[in-house]
């Protein structure tokens, strides 16, 4: 029997809290997806299916396109520092357009350089 709808929501919830890279498929889920990042808590749409809202998108998503992004560091090292321009902090990806859009591929250039000033410094 599939899992109810509420008890979906709370384990998200409970796993993933608002701001979480993920990647989104708005239609079949074909391909990479795209990434992006949670921009409320997961809820029941309707009293019939969990979804949740992401960064870039007007409409809310079925979790059932939805899957957290664990690999957006190794795509986007410089997610390691916090953005001296947009001030995201470290693991969140940049905002353009005073902070009213996400930037999905990429990062500021400010933030770059901060990473790698801090990645010499380590070595």
């Amino acid at each position: 029997m599939p899992e109810r709808p509420s008890t979906t929501v709370a384990r998200w919830n409970k796993a993933h809290p608002v701001g979480t890279p993920v990647r989104v498929w708005t239609g079949a889920r074909e391909g990479d997806g795209t990434p992006t990042r949670t921009r409320s808590a997961a809820s029941v749409l309707g009293g019939h299916t969990a979804v949740v809202w992401v960064e870039g998108h007007g409409a809310c998503i079925a979790l059932s396109h939805v899957d957290p992004d664990p690999d957006h560091t190794a795509r986007l090292p410089a997610l390691a520092v916090a953005c001296p321009t947009c001030n995201s902090p470290a693991d969140q990806l940049c905002t353009s357009r005073g902070g009213t859009r996400t930037r999905r591929h990429d990062v500021h250039q400010t933030r770059t350089a901060a990473h790698n000033a801090q990645t010499r410094s380590t070595q």
